[in-house]
């Protein structure tokens, strides 16, 4: 979902049609009807105007959220547009920083996400395959290795066994 920023002032001057609370109210609203939702948020940092607090609300409504990952865009003005005309510009090094903090907190999440799944059935489409290990996409967006003799593009219900340092393992059932 985009997202884009977690503070209302940089939402308002964005021209979002929605702000903080409501973000908080549709993300609640997804995950009671849809159990074991991974959510991914774009969020984008430097925005002409985030300062320190704006940050921080962004980083707080983050923190309310049991996302499961986020995609993370510098803002990048594009010329003749009203944004590249926004002041105070963040500088680069700041919006890179903010972007290794979100990233950190994405890594994290995706692994509290994951570990979360441990032990639940699935189902995946095989995209590839290497011996007799095929590799496939699950409904709620995970990579999954699993033994099987199922051909590209079949379906294939698995169990999910373990994180092996960034693979995610299964078993057909």
């Amino acid at each position: 979902l985009p997202m884009q920023s977690g503070d209302d002032e940089i939402l308002a001057r964005m021209k979002r049609p929605y702000r903080s609370r409501d973000f908080l109210a549709l993300s609640q609203t997804l995950f009671e009807k849809i159990p074991g939702l991974a959510l991914g948020l774009d969020l984008i940092t430097g925005s002409p105007g985030e300062g320190e607090p704006q940050f921080q609300n962004t980083l707080d409504l983050l923190e309310q959220i049991p996302f499961a990952y986020l995609h993370i865009f510098p803002f990048s003005p594009r010329p003749g547009t009203p944004a590249s005309r926004f002041r105070p510009k963040v500088p680069q090094r700041v919006s890179q920083e903010r972007s290794r903090v979100l990233a950190r907190l994405s890594r994290d999440r995706k692994e509290q996400y994951i570990k979360g799944q441990l032990g639940k059935n699935l189902e995946i489409v095989v995209e590839d395959r290497d011996g007799d290990w095929v590799f496939g996409r699950s409904e709620n967006y995970l990579l999954l290795k699993v033994r099987s003799r199922a051909g590209i593009r079949e379906r294939v219900r698995v169990r999910l066994l373990e994180l092996t340092g960034r693979e995610l393992i299964g078993e057909e059932i």
